[in-house]
């Protein structure tokens, strides 16, 4: 995808409602993050139905042998490296839980947004 047609995405996009995010009191911010976060619990809940088909053919594919490979750009790649670290010690997983994060190891700790879209 060319950079223009990545702006024209909704993920790329402003939410409108925070435009003045820096104008707004304490009580107003945590109010449009707990609006937001009803948005996000919403859309899991439509899409239930297909994430448990694909949580169940993960976790078929793991038994059988398989891997999971998480990938990621920005915050999305840090909670995947996050994610693919606790599944060793939490489920037994170890090295077959892999992340891929863009930009590399050295964009866990340092931001380089550049490296999102390519």
């Amino acid at each position: 995808m060319m950079a223009k047609e990545l702006d024209g995405l909704d993920t790329e996009g402003r939410l409108p409602e925070a435009a003045d995010l820096d104008k707004m009191s304490t009580l107003e911010q945590l109010e449009l993050i707990s609006r937001q976060d009803r948005v996000a619990v919403e859309a899991v809940e439509a899409a239930r139905a297909q994430l448990a088909r694909a949580v169940d053919l993960a976790a078929q594919r793991l038994r059988d042998g398989g891997r999971l490979i998480e990938l990621g750009a920005g915050t999305p790649g840090r909670l995947a490296v996050l994610d693919a670290a606790e599944c060793g010690p939490t489920f037994g997983a170890d090295e077959r839980v892999i992340a891929v994060m863009a930009g590399g190891s050295d964009a866990v700790r340092n931001a380089n947004e550049r490296n999102e879209d390519d």
